[in-house]
């Protein structure tokens, strides 16, 4: 099925909607990278690039539409935004898209690293896509339920993760110099991912 949305008049969308698709395909978008780099698929790395256009175009349409908001009382009541609700959905919305770019570069790396360097780090890349998805998980619906669990719950993922990404950083001092400075490009990227979900989960 097609369902086709006018998005001209701001009255028929929602602000919590395309947020949530935004942080739906971010979501996928970093998994999907990882798992290109630890399957080498190439087609899967193309696809994660073309997806940050969709998360592109969803961004501009929510800053739209919570500069409206911001400016007509009567549309943030339909919302049911209030002042701070809507530089709170604006800077989550942007710490969002940037997670999407940021899954660029993941999948970037996937087309630079040989897969017979990866054999030894298999386990540590898994580890550290399923933590970094139930990361981002978990600080978005703490920011949309300002469910306090989910916040600690953030923290928690983001200790176990800390240590899953030195372990890659420690591996990457083992590799050759342009390998090396690959996998600690990558863990610089995860790392930067899971900062602006720790942003989202304070907002």
């Amino acid at each position: 099925s097609i369902t086709a949305q006018f998005l001209v008049e701001p009255t028929t969308l929602d602000p919590e909607k395309i947020f949530r698709r935004m942080h739906m395909i971010t979501q996928g978008m970093h998994r999907d990278a990882l798992t290109s780099l630890i399957e080498s698929d190439a087609h899967l790395m193309k696809i994660v690039t073309e997806r940050d256009d969709e998360v592109d175009r969803l961004y501009f349409l929510q800053v739209r539409l919570i500069r409206s908001a911001a400016q007509d009382a009567r549309l943030a009541s339909r919302f049911r935004l209030s002042p701070i609700d809507c530089l709170d959905y604006r800077v989550a919305a942007n710490m969002i898209e940037a997670i999407g770019d940021v899954s660029v570069e993941v999948a970037k790396v996937a087309g630079i690293l040989p897969s017979s360097t990866l054999d030894d780090i298999q386990d540590t890349l898994k580890s550290i896509r399923d933590l970094t998805e139930r990361m981002q998980e978990a600080s978005v619906k703490a920011f949309l339920t300002r469910g306090a669990e989910e916040a600690k719950e953030v923290v928690e993922i983001f200790t176990r993760l800390t240590g899953e990404i030195s372990r890659l950083e420690a591996e990457a001092s083992t590799k050759p110099p342009h390998i090396a400075a690959s996998l600690l490009g990558l863990a610089a990227s995860i790392n930067r991912i899971t900062r602006y979900s720790i942003d989202i989960a304070d907002l």
